[in-house]
């Protein structure tokens, strides 16, 4: 079993972000529906739960999967495929936070890929 997430990309209200077969679904909003074994989302919600900001569990963190969410191994494309889409959510969370921030403390909120990904 494999689990490719996102703990930087914290889904917040959105439930899920879909393009084609790729998704990226909020573990707090959509676990109960896309793991039905209790079991199994109870280990997956322990082990998701290192995941801090401010001390506090990340709930809502993207969860990556491609078709069926299933668990299955991950192949190489699917590695590969994973990085581009982090990529391109680091690219767009560039467009929106360096750009728009202005002032003379808009240099402290600038992202890295240091703390991005």
């Amino acid at each position: 079993m494999q689990l490719i997430y996102f703990p930087h990309l914290m889904l917040g209200n959105i439930d899920e972000l879909s393009y084609g077969n790729i998704n990226i679904w909020n573990f707090q909003k959509k676990s109960a529906e896309y793991i039905p074994d209790e079991t199994l989302r109870n280990k997956l919600k322990a082990l998701l739960a290192i995941n801090k900001y401010g001390g506090q569990p990340i709930q809502d963190m993207g969860i990556f999967s491609i078709g069926d969410i299933d668990f299955r191994d991950a192949t190489p494309q699917d590695i590969n495929t994973a990085n581009e889409i982090k990529l391109i959510l680091f690219l767009t969370y560039l467009a929106q936070n360096n750009v728009t921030a202005q002032g003379a403390n808009a240099g402290l909120r600038i992202a890295t890929s240091e703390n991005f990904l």
